[in-house]
């Protein structure tokens, strides 16, 4: 909601479009975390999409423009540092969730947070 008001500053219309759609967003963000639960892959597919945007918009700094020229191949190595550090952060993050390790004492590998409370 928030991006359709920034992107309408001057439309009127789109803030009727926009509390029009409201409603409908509850239905459709169900739907998505449905899809997501079946495919995870989609999580990683909106972050690799997040990160080539950072990316694109670190490349294009005006306060980076004569590094980019002076260095052509940088670029290609910020997209690649920035979009493969997203992704490989967050498969390294979540790789004990997906598999289900279980460690030698009954817990997962992430550690004493995800310990179930003890019963008194």
């Amino acid at each position: 909601m928030l991006g359709v008001a920034g992107a309408a500053q001057a439309a009127p219309s789109s803030w009727c479009w926009a509390t029009h759609q409201h409603p409908h967003h509850g239905m459709g963000s169900t739907l998505i975390l449905r899809m997501v639960d079946r495919f995870p892959v989609i999580i990683y597919l909106g972050a690799g999409v997040l990160a080539w945007t950072a990316a694109k918009m670190l490349i294009h700094e005006p306060m980076l423009e004569d590094w980019m020229v002076i260095h052509p191949w940088l670029p290609w190595v910020v997209y690649a540092v920035i979009i493969g550090g997203v992704l490989l952060g967050g498969y390294v993050r979540n790789r004990g969730r997906m598999t289900g390790n279980i460690g030698s004492e009954g817990t997962s590998r992430l550690g004493q947070s995800e310990r179930a409370p003890k019963r008194r």
